[in-house]
């Protein structure tokens, strides 16, 4: 965490010199690159490291679309990702907030 984001967290924004707009692009930025990690750091596909890249990635996307309860079809999307070696995203995502 950057020093602009701790000081907003304990003293406000105005506080650090942030508008609350501009303390709300920061601290949004900051949650999306710690999920990010924490997603990282979560999976451990070691034991896949003789698949290629590709490969590995489709079985990652596959196993957070059946685990998170991702919207599509995660085994059309897997068999897709196999042939074209690439998650189709349009297909089978993360739920939107409402969704």
């Amino acid at each position: 965490m950057d020093s602009a984001t701790c000081c907003i967290q304990r003293f406000g924004p105005e506080a650090c010199g942030f508008s609350t707009s501009e303390a709300a692009v920061l601290m949004g930025g900051a949650k999306a690159v710690t999920d990010a990690a924490s997603d990282t750091e979560e999976w451990d596909d070691s034991h896949n490291s003789h698949l290629p890249e590709w490969r590995r990635e489709c079985i990652r996307a596959y196993g957070d679309c059946q685990n998170k309860g991702w919207k599509g079809d995660c085994s059309a999307c897997f068999d897709y990702c196999k042939g074209q070696h690439e998650w189709p995203i349009n297909k089978c995502r993360p739920k939107k907030k409402g969704e």
